[in-house]
């Protein structure tokens, strides 16, 4: 099912894709992927050299999910925590103390709540 895979489309404009790969970061396309940017800044791979834990092509996310009526809201599930984005991924922090737990392969979004 397609709510499971590391996908995003936006429902505003099915040429923006937001793909989440496994120890190779998140990256967009604005053109139904003719081109692609790497993005993702904030995410936090604590696991790598101090010098790579920023660096984008070093992170795990393992899920990553989307608010369907705010699209900009984002959810990474990595294998570092819990990130959350307000800006369609270009940038994240951390969401601490997150029941059950930071660590894990499982996200999900209310399907009209933007928390």
């Amino acid at each position: 099912m397609a709510e499971h895979l590391p996908i995003c489309v936006d429902p505003r404009d099915s040429s923006t894709l937001r793909l989440a790969l496994s120890c190779g970061g998140l990256w967009l396309t604005t053109d139904l992927g003719l081109t692609w940017t790497h993005i993702g800044e904030g995410l936090r791979a604590d696991y790598m050299p101090p010098e790579m834990r920023y660096n984008l092509t070093a992170q795990d996310p393992h899920r990553m999910v989307q608010c369907p009526t705010a699209p900009d809201a984002m959810w990474i599930q990595h294998h570092n925590g819990i990130f959350r984005s307000t800006d369609g991924g270009l940038r994240w922090s951390d969401v601490v103390n997150a029941k059950p737990s930071v660590f894990g392969f499982a996200v999900a979004v209310h399907p009209r709540e933007r928390l």
